[in-house]
């Protein structure tokens, strides 16, 4: 991520995921993915982006997420806590 923001700035980053926070296990094995989400305004609820565009159109963010990555992902948001779906 850090060399792509490097050589195209934050717009690089479009079309790529990137979870929040990856929890491993000993073996190195991902077993939990949490995605955090602070909407604004206060009345709107964390919820998944759908892609308008590029590779993945029509996917929501948490499918692409699961699967990428092999485990159902989490939404996290200060108001609701850790979304169960």
């Amino acid at each position: 991520m850090e060399e792509i923001v490097a050589k195209q700035g934050w717009k690089g980053l479009k079309g790529t995921i990137e979870p929040d926070l990856i929890l491993l296990d000993e073996q190195g094995f991902i077993v939990s993915v949490y995605d955090l989400k602070f909407p604004c305004p206060d009345s709107n609820i964390a919820r998944w982006e759908r892609y308008s565009r590029g590779p993945w159109m029509d996917w929501f963010q948490g499918e692409r997420y699961e699967q990428a990555l092999g485990v159902p992902p989490r939404l996290v948001s200060p108001r609701q806590g850790v979304i169960r779906e």
